[in-house]
């Protein structure tokens, strides 16, 4: 958790409450061992992120704790319910901005809704390059990489979504943060080691996304993200004349 501690770092030494509560909030929602206060006491809440802090960062200032305790206890107050299960993930799609409503049931399953994305993609976007099984993907996402065709491996790796999967995705506006996670995944989930070139290429072709339209919190910004890459893709170093015209005739070359 290096990377992320490091990020973290970048926030407190800016000064930057919400940044800092943005990472920190997302690492425990994607599991990491991190105490969080559940509070809207605001002296209970200074004292549990002076905790945190002390715990995670290691230099801050007085000054910092105070308006991180004073945001937290105007989030906790907002959201009406700490000691929800899913607190952290509200919290986190609070913080990012995003639409809120506290669930007037248990919290549904998250299950991809083509209903809810329909409205903001082109139907071009179901309609076309359509992927069989994860095999293909896996398969197609290998290739990608071994190409360092970055905006391929994007659309291939983000065709999970059409099988009503969640890939993970770097959750950071941090350009080499995002970088590390990217191999990180990579790693991970398709057993090879990416180039320098690629992981400079993918980095940056997310860092530039990821800014334009903020972190993809929901599964609907998540498929904006993949209908962009897929309408707006970047050919890789070792495709060809022949490939790319092909391409513009079949937008997604590997998909015949």
């Amino acid at each position: 958790m290096t990377n992320e501690i490091s990020e973290l770092n970048i926030y407190v030494k800016r000064k930057d409450v919400v940044g800092f509560l943005r990472v920190y909030v997302r690492l425990v929602v994607e599991g990491r061992s991190l105490p969080m206060p559940s509070t809207i006491d605001v002296q209970r809440a200074k004292s549990g992120w002076l905790t945190c802090l002390q715990d995670v960062v290691g230099s801050f200032s007085a000054d910092f704790v105070e308006k991180v305790a004073q945001y937290w206890v105007k989030l906790s107050q907002r959201h009406g319910n700490p000691s929800s299960p899913d607190f952290a993930r509200d919290i986190l799609t609070i913080l990012h901005n995003q639409a809120w409503v506290p669930p007037k049931t248990s919290a549904p399953t998250q299950k991809f809704d083509t209903d809810a994305v329909a409205p903001q993609i082109s139907q071009r976007y179901y309609n076309h390059g359509q992927i069989l099984n994860e095999d293909q993907v896996q398969k197609l996402s290998q290739k990608c990489i071994r190409d360092n065709d970055a905006d391929g491996f994007i659309i291939a790796y983000l065709a999970l979504l059409k099988l009503e999967i969640r890939p993970q995705v770097p959750m950071s506006t941090v350009l080499d943060v995002i970088s590390n996670k990217w191999e990180e995944i990579i790693v991970r989930e398709f057993g090879v080691s990416p180039s320098d070139v690629f992981l400079l290429t993918i980095a940056t072709r997310w860092f530039y996304i990821v800014n334009l339209k903020g972190l993809p919190m929901t599964l609907p910004q998540l498929h904006a993200i993949a209908a962009y890459f897929e309408t707006h893709r970047i050919p890789g170093q070792r495709e060809t004349q022949a490939d790319q015209t092909a391409g513009k005739k079949r937008k997604f070359w590997w998909f015949g």
